[in-house]
């Protein structure tokens, strides 16, 4: 079995505060001398003096492995990680989130894992909530939502099951993002935080592009973190932004898995549906009588709300995005077609 190459990409905005716990434990891995291992840390605008604490941090530390700070102006998560992929050396790039406290162990099983296989183009393990405060009652059906729990019910190939993994922790073949860039695949999904919705999905696009391409999604509970999440990110509001943009993220991540489970790939809008007017009116009145918790009445009721909204008025640009995304789809295909 080889040790391979790999890069650990930490994308960051204003996490001066969070990188000491992720930092301490990415030093506390458990490597062997000939291991090969280089961290860089992507700062995508940070305002807290996020790179100099950073290094200040590094240097107390005082770890053989080799640190890098590299700057992306551009706004989220998917651009910042697109930085680093091309400042990396490694054959395999960890997305290791400001918050993911990585397992001692977690890159030796990602390295006797990735040995069985060649083919696997994504690996994802299992995060573990923490934080300084107590979890609200609601956070237990809302995990996956914070990149916490199990992916999956048994360890393996998920490819054709959901098709991606989580980002948090992820393991990436850089070959096969490089390889995404050179036939001009356009991230759809951006991982952007807006006024009033945090936009996802963009962990999902990669998997999605891997599994067209042909590879692996992988996931394996041997990969154990835990996920810190702070007070903010705990509240009603900040889960509701969320759900926000997971339906106005839909378009792209429906229409990818049409298209590698159903090999479909025709535009099929959000329809209106006076069904949605019901059931938003029925959530309120469970509500009010008392059959609801806040938690359930609120989620239910905005979901049904934003789904009226978005098959109203948004139309057009669920178009676009469907337009986009066929194209990357296209190009994937296009390019197979020609290395065949």
């Amino acid at each position: 079995m080889s040790n391979l190459y790999f890069s650990m990409i930490i994308c960051c905005y204003n996490s001066s505060t969070k990188l000491p716990k992720t930092l301490q434990h990415i030093s506390n891995l458990n490597l062997t001398p000939d291991f090969k291992v280089e961290i860089i840390l992507v700062d995508n605008n940070s305002i807290d003096n996020t790179a100099a604490i950073a290094l200040q941090i590094w240097n107390e530390l005082q770890s053989d492995l080799k640190f890098k700070i590299t700057f992306e102006p551009k706004p989220g998560l998917s651009f910042a990680r697109n930085k680093g992929v091309q400042e990396s050396q490694g054959n395999y790039v960890l997305f290791c989130d400001d918050d993911n406290w990585l397992d001692e162990d977690y890159l030796i099983n990602a390295n006797t894992i990735l040995n069985t296989d060649s083919k696997i183009g994504m690996l994802g393990g299992i995060g573990y909530e923490v934080s300084n405060i107590n979890f609200p009652d609601w956070f237990k059906n809302e995990k996956l939502t914070y990149a916490v729990g199990p992916q999956n019910n048994v360890d393996g190939d998920i490819s054709k099951i959901k098709g991606y993994v989580y980002g948090a922790g992820a393991i990436v073949k850089k070959e096969l993002l490089e390889l995404l860039q050179f036939i001009g695949f356009e991230n759809v999904l951006t991982d952007r935080v807006k006024r009033n919705t945090v936009t996802g999905g963009g962990d999902n696009e990669i998997g999605y592009a891997i599994v067209l391409l042909g590879y692996k999604i992988y996931y394996s509970e041997n990969l154990k973190f835990k996920h810190f999440i702070t007070k903010d990110r705990l509240t009603i509001k900040y889960l509701l932004k969320f759900k926000k943009g997971l339906i106005y993220t839909a378009v792209a991540c429906n229409t990818y898995e049409r298209y590698i489970f159903f090999n479909d790939m025709q535009f099929q809008p959000l329809q209106f549906k006076y069904i949605y007017l019901s059931k938003l009116f029925k959530t309120i009145i469970k509500y009010i009588f008392g059959k609801l918790s806040y938690y359930e009445y609120i989620t239910r009721s905005l979901n049904f709300y934003n789904l009226i909204i978005k098959s109203l008025f948004y139309s057009k640009d669920d178009y676009k995005i469907y337009q986009k995304t066929k194209s990357n789809i296209l190009k994937i295909n296009s390019y197979k077609n020609t290395a065949a």
